[in-house]
């Protein structure tokens, strides 16, 4: 079981995430509903098997290709990832040093996220990648603001009017969905 610490980190980072695509005016909405049972798993060999018998079970990603709308979502959200994490370590009293030192507190990596060295941004590069991937897999659609707007030309409901305001009912039931799953 994962340090509470840590959980809250990594719970706060995928709302922060789902925030930042909301507030990017990316929309997020159900696709089709995907059967969980058929959501494919990587095959891990059994050296990833620990003592306690756990044996991690994650998504096969690898096939889920995204649009060029999607990776400029990526890396938005990768520098978002650093901010996320460099907004934490400045709250509880961390500063910028040239060494990583945690009993004074300090890292070389609280800087702007253009600043960073490359290792990292590949990090939170992939960090922000499975998140979109993971989306995409639990049969969700992003939509880049551009797609959207066309489409909201072109869709009209029954009543004549366009799709945004079923499109923000639906937007308040997929994030509990989405934050139901981050908590499980």
């Amino acid at each position: 079981m994962l340090p509470r610490e840590e959980k809250l980190y990594d719970t706060n980072l995928a709302m922060d995430t789902l925030k930042t695509i909301f507030a990017l005016n990316y929309k997020v909405h159900m696709e089709n509903r995907q059967d969980q049972r058929r959501l494919k798993l990587l095959k891990l060999p059994n050296t990833f098997i620990k003592m306690n018998g756990y044996k991690p079970q994650p998504l096969d990603l690898n096939h889920t290709q995204l649009t060029p709308q999607l990776d400029e979502l990526v890396e938005l959200l990768a520098e978002n990832t650093h901010n996320v994490w460099a907004k934490e370590r400045i709250k509880n009293g961390w500063t910028y040093g040239l060494v990583e030192n945690a009993a004074q507190k300090r890292h070389p990596y609280l800087l702007p996220y253009d600043k960073v060295d490359p290792l990292i941004k590949k990090a939170n590069r992939e960090t922000a990648l499975d998140t979109v991937k993971t989306l995409l897999a639990y049969g969700y659609l992003i939509e880049s603001p551009a797609q959207d707007a066309e489409d909201q030309m072109h869709k009209k409901n029954a009543s004549g009017k366009t799709n945004a305001d079923t499109q923000t009912r639906c937007f308040h039931t997929h994030t509990h969905t989405i934050y139901h799953y981050i908590n499980i």
